[in-house]
C-alpha cells in the first residue's frame, strides 16, 4: 500500500464528513457560517463526484481514512505555529494503516493514508525545516524557576541576564546559547500522544513533546530529572524517534 493524499476544502471535508457520518474533533470539524452555507455545500458536493471521491475505490479509501481519524486506539496531536502561521494535525495509528488529517490556517485540508509503517516519516513531513542541526550538544537549563528569571533579567538587559546564569552555575557557552535561543525563539511545536489501553474505553494523554523553533533551528526540551530540562537541537526527521516510546506503550 502506497501512501494516498487527498487535498479537500473546508466544504468538502463537511461534506464527506456527512456522508460518511463522522464527526471530527476541533479544530477539524468543518464549520461554515454565513447565508451561503447551504449552496457551498452543494457546490463542494458536486466538485466530489466530479473527482470520483463518493463512491468506488476512491470513496472506499476516504471512508477508511476517515474512519481510522475517529475510531482508532492510539493518536497524535501536533500543534506547529511559526511567527504567524499555524498547522494542526490528527494522526491516527492503527495495525496495518495510519490516517492524518493536516489543517493550515485559511487554507485546504489535507487527508492522508498510509501504512502504519510509515508513522516516522509521516509525523516528520509535518514539520517545517528548522535550519542546521548545530552540533548535536545538549544545553542544560538549571531549573524551571531558572527559566522564568532569565526572562525577568533578560528584560534588564544581557549583561544581567548573563550574570545570572553565571550564578546559577552555567558554563558560559551554555549561557550564551540559552540567552541567543531566548532572544530568537519564533515557533514552537507541540505533539500530544493519546490513546486507551487494552480493554479500556476512555482516552489518556500518554506523552508530550515540545520543541523550540529559534535562530538556531529545532530545539527539543528533554526532562533530564525533577525540575531539570534540556535543550536538544534537533531535525524535523527525529520527531518520530522522541514520540516512539510513547506510542510504543499503547500498541504493545
Amino acid at each position: 500500500m502506497a501512501a494516498r493524499r487527498l487535498l479537500l476544502s473546508v466544504d468538502e471535508l463537511a461534506v464527506l464528513c456527512r456522508e460518511h457520518a463522522v464527526r471530527l474533533p476541533p479544530p477539524f470539524l468543518p464549520v461554515r457560517v454565513g447565508a451561503g452555507d447551504a449552496r457551498a455545500r452543494e457546490v463542494a458536493r458536486e466538485h466530489l463526484v466530479a473527482r470520483g471521491l463518493l463512491d468506488g475505490a476512491a470513496g472506499e479509501s476516504v471512508a477508511r481514512n476517515l474512519g481510522l481519524l475517529t475510531a482508532s486506539r492510539v493518536a497524535l496531536r501536533t500543534d506547529v505555529v511559526i511567527d504567524h502561521e499555524s498547522i494542526s494535525s490528527l494522526i491516527a495509528i492503527g495495525e496495518e494503516a495510519g490516517a492524518t488529517i493536516a489543517h493550515a490556517y485559511r487554507s485546504a485540508v489535507e487527508l492522508s493514508l498510509w501504512p502504519a509503517g510509515e508513522l516516522p516519516h509521516e509525523v516528520s513531513r509535518l514539520v517545517p525545516g528548522g535550519g542546521p542541526r548545530g552540533d548535536g550538544r545538549p544545553v542544560a537549563i538549571a531549573t524551571r524557576a531558572l527559566i522564568g528569571a532569565l526572562g525577568v533579567a533578560a528584560d534588564r538587559g544581557h549583561d544581567a541576564a548573563e550574570m545570572l546564569l553565571v550564578r546559577e552555575g552555567v558554563q558560559r557557552r551554555d549561557a550564551d546559547q540559552l540567552l541567543h535561543v531566548a532572544a530568537t525563539t519564533h515557533g514552537s511545536l507541540h505533539a500530544i500522544v493519546t490513546g486507551r489501553a487494552t480493554g479500556g474505553t476512555e482516552a489518556v494523554a500518554l506523552g508530550h513533546v515540545v520543541w523550540l523553533l529559534s535562530g538556531q533551528g529545532w530545539q527539543g526540551i528533554r526532562r533530564l530529572r525533577v525540575g531539570d530540562l534540556a535543550l536538544a537541537p534537533v531535525v524535523p526527521a527525529d520527531l518520530g524517534r522522541w514520540l516512539a516510546p510513547y506510542v510504543a506503550e499503547l500498541v504493545a
